[in-house]
C-alpha cells in the first residue's frame, strides 16, 4: 500500500459528525502543516478552455477548480439571486455577480452553470446548505461514489497533556479500501473552554494507506480560553464533505482520543 500525506486544500466549516457541537460556537481552527493552494491563481481563459473542452467530471483538476470557485463566489451569486436575479440566463447571472470582481470567476461560473442550466443552477445555490463540495458534485465537476470504504488504523497525540498555550500535534493513518472522486478528512476538538475544527479534502485519491498530521494551538484568545480539563479530538474520513448533510456525503470511519489541558502551578 502506498504512503502519502493528505492533500490539504481547504479548511472545512462546521463539521457535522460531532454531536457536541450542536450547542457550541466553533471559533478555533485545527490546522495542517501543508499549505493550501488555490487552483484559480494563475488560471487563464485559455487554460480553462483546454480543461473543460469535454464534458465535466473525471478530473481532479476540474473538481478542485470548481470547489475553489464555489468557496469564493457562492455568496455573491446568492446575493444576486436573492435580489430577484437577472435576465440573460447563465451569462447574465454570472456577469452580474462576478464580472467586476474577477474575469476568471465569471468564466468558470458560466461554464458550470451551462452544464445544468440556469434554473437548476439557481435552485442549487438557493439551498439552505450550499456546500461547495456538494454543489460541484451536482454540476458534474466532481465525481463521487456511494460505495466508498475506509478505515482509520492509528491515531495519536503529542504531548498528551500541557498548559494553555501548548501546541498539540495529532498524527493519523488510514486506509482507503475503495474510493472514487472526492472525499475529506474532518476534525473537531471540544472541551470545557474551547471548540475548534478543521480538515482537508481528498482529491481523487487511489486506494491505499495514507497518513496526515494536524496541529492545534491552545493559546487563549477572545474566543477560546482553553481552560484546564479534559478535551476530545475527533477525526473522520468521509465520502464527499464531512461537514455536508446532502446525498453522496457521509462519514465512512471515525475515531477519537482525549488530551488534557493542565493548570499552571
Amino acid at each position: 500500500a502506498m504512503r502519502a500525506s493528505i492533500l490539504i486544500v481547504a479548511l472545512l466549516a462546521a463539521v457535522a459528525f460531532a454531536a457536541p457541537f450542536a450547542d457550541v460556537a466553533v471559533r478555533g481552527k485545527v490546522t495542517s502543516n501543508e499549505p493550501r493552494v488555490n487552483s484559480l491563481k494563475g488560471l487563464t481563459k485559455e487554460k480553462l478552455a483546454k480543461l473543460f473542452k469535454s464534458k465535466l467530471g473525471g478530473s481532479a483538476t476540474e473538481c478542485k477548480i470548481c470547489i475553489d470557485f464555489m468557496n469564493e463566489a457562492v455568496q455573491y451569486l446568492i446575493e444576486v439571486i436573492a435580489n430577484g436575479g437577472v435576465i440573460g440566463g447563465c451569462q447574465g447571472l454570472c456577469a452580474a455577480a462576478l464580472k467586476n470582481r474577477s474575469q476568471i470567476l465569471d468564466v468558470v461560473c458560466d461554464l458550470l452553470c451551462t452544464v445544468v442550466g440556469i434554473e437548476e443552477f439557481e435552485k442549487l445555490l438557493s439551498d439552505a446548505d450550499p456546500d461547495p463540495v456538494w454543489l460541484c458534485e451536482e454540476v458534474k465537476a466532481c465525481d463521487y461514489s456511494d460505495s466508498d470504504s475506509a478505515n482509520i488504523t492509528s491515531l495519536s497525540v503529542s504531548p498528551q497533556k500541557g498548559h494553555p498555550g501548548t501546541k498539540f500535534t495529532f498524527d493519523i493513518s488510514y486506509d482507503l479500501i475503495s474510493f472514487t472522486g472526492i472525499g475529506s478528512v474532518g476534525v473537531v476538538v471540544f472541551g470545557p473552554g474551547a471548540a475548534a475544527d478543521g480538515g482537508s479534502l481528498l482529491m481523487y485519491p487511489q486506494p491505499g494507506t495514507y497518513s496526515g498530521q494536524f496541529q492545534l494551538s491552545t493559546k487563549p484568545d477572545q474566543y477560546n480560553t482553553w481552560a484546564p480539563g479534559p478535551y476530545e479530538f475527533q477525526i473522520a474520513v468521509c465520502e464527499g464533505d464531512c461537514g455536508c448533510t446532502h446525498d453522496h456525503n457521509k462519514v465512512l470511519t471515525m475515531q477519537s482520543l482525549n488530551f488534557t489541558i493542565t493548570a499552571r502551578n
